[in-house]
């Protein structure tokens, strides 16, 4: 569904995810509450996905259509790449100042990270180290599909808009949590479920530390029943964990709630509380849309979007920028 509203003359901040199903773009304008001027999504060409489902050198032409012309080089956009092109791993090296460290994490990713990717664009944060590595430095680091950053450089380029900033998903949807949610814990998990897939999302310190996707569905069928698929949302949160504590060497974290994002017209309240139980840890569903509804201006066609919580990430993207 499309939402567009009358733009004021207040100043415009863009968010545009690149997804599966093309690319979701949300604009807001600053104020009290934000004002949501524009939700839409711009499909891929389907000729295209034939050669590849995320069609990224082919961004130009549906920029195009998507942003007027007479528009383009005032907007301000920042871009999340689909989590499938980025890698987060935490380095522990030695103590060395700025540049010598940019040069040992260059090292690391061309000799010693293996990434599923043939060129690295990379960012990183730094983090605090393990306990018994105190004297080294630990950094975050977030390393993308060089090749699909470039294509979405040029292809903004092309139709005259510079990309501010090149996000990935996990930290745009975070950031829209954590402005609607400023009571949000330091260490928790996010699972984003859909009807065949989940994706965990390890938060520590106020850090995404760890995201990994797994082929978990969250609502039962007739032929697996309610148990079942606890069992293995019990089993993946484990391997998560286990993975952060024990070999990230994180022993001594503590995780203070699960959150969990629920695809439409799925009722887990049953399968949340046998998995709390499970995992000793207490669940929270957090309902995207009604944070959406309840903190943004967005007008009476979107409060009635079926797909309102599709957009999180691309309004937390667009709140970079107000």
């Amino acid at each position: 569904m499309l939402l567009r509203l009358t733009t004021s003359s207040r100043s415009t901040s863009v968010g545009v995810e690149i997804c599966d199903a093309g690319l979701r773009i949300a604009e807001v304008e600053p104020g009290k509450p934000l004002r949501v001027s524009r939700l839409e999504t711009a499909p891929w060409d389907l000729s295209q996905t034939v050669r590849d489902p995320y069609p990224t050198f082919a961004l130009a032409s549906i920029l195009s259509h998507a942003f007027d012309a007479n528009r383009r080089r005032k907007l301000t956009v920042h871009v999340a790449l689909p989590s499938r092109f980025t890698v987060i791993r935490q380095l522990t090296l030695p103590a060395v100042g700025e540049k010598e460290l940019q040069s040992a994490i260059e090292l690391q990713i061309q000799h010693n990270i293996h990434l599923p990717f043939d060129e690295a664009a990379y960012d990183y944060v730094r983090c605090e180290p393990p306990e018994d590595e105190a004297d080294s430095v630990s950094v975050l680091l977030v390393a993308a599909d060089k090749s699909r950053v470039n294509d979405v450089i040029q292809g903004f380029r092309a139709v005259g808009i510079r990309p501010k900033t090149i996000d990935i998903h996990a930290l745009a949807l975070y950031r829209l949590i954590r402005r609607f949610r400023p009571d949000l814990p330091q260490n928790f998990l996010l699972l984003e479920t859909s009807e065949d897939t989940v994706d965990m999302h390890v938060f520590h310190n106020g850090l995404l530390y760890l995201t990994r996707q797994v082929p978990v569905a969250l609502a039962p069928t007739a032929d697996v029943p309610a148990f079942d698929y606890v069992s293995q949302f019990d089993v993946e949160i484990e391997r998560t964990l286990n993975f952060f504590m024990y070999t990230l060497n994180q022993r001594e974290a503590g995780f203070e709630r699960l959150f969990v994002t629920l695809p439409r017209d799925v009722d887990a309240s049953e399968h949340l509380q046998a998995l709390e139980e499970r995992i000793g840890m207490p669940c929270e569903v957090l309902p995207l849309a009604e944070m959406i509804r309840r903190n943004c201006e967005i007008g009476p066609e979107a409060h009635r979007m079926p797909d309102l919580a599709d957009y999180a990430a691309a309004i937390g993207l667009a709140l970079r920028g107000v």
